[in-house]
């Protein structure tokens, strides 16, 4: 993190190039990309169908399902 800034780094165990860089984004902007992608680990890991979900309500849900705490 920077004053103004942070970076995601997401890394991956299953490609070649397994690190992804996403800089120059708010906090906020972190930490929900965060919280969403940790939603959906956790939806493939149970096998949930999300067919059914709109948009909005995937969202929701995988942010809340996210309970990994932020360091900050």
């Amino acid at each position: 993190m920077t004053p103004f800034f942070t970076q995601l780094v997401i890394v991956s165990k299953t490609f070649a190039e397994n690190e992804i860089r996403i800089r120059h984004l708010r906090k906020e902007e972190a930490v929900t990309a965060r919280r969403i992608i940790e939603g959906l680990r956790i939806f493939e890991n149970k096998q949930v169908d999300t067919s059914n979900y709109s948009t909005e309500e995937l969202v929701a849900k995988l942010k809340q399902l996210s309970t990994t705490e932020i360091v900050t």
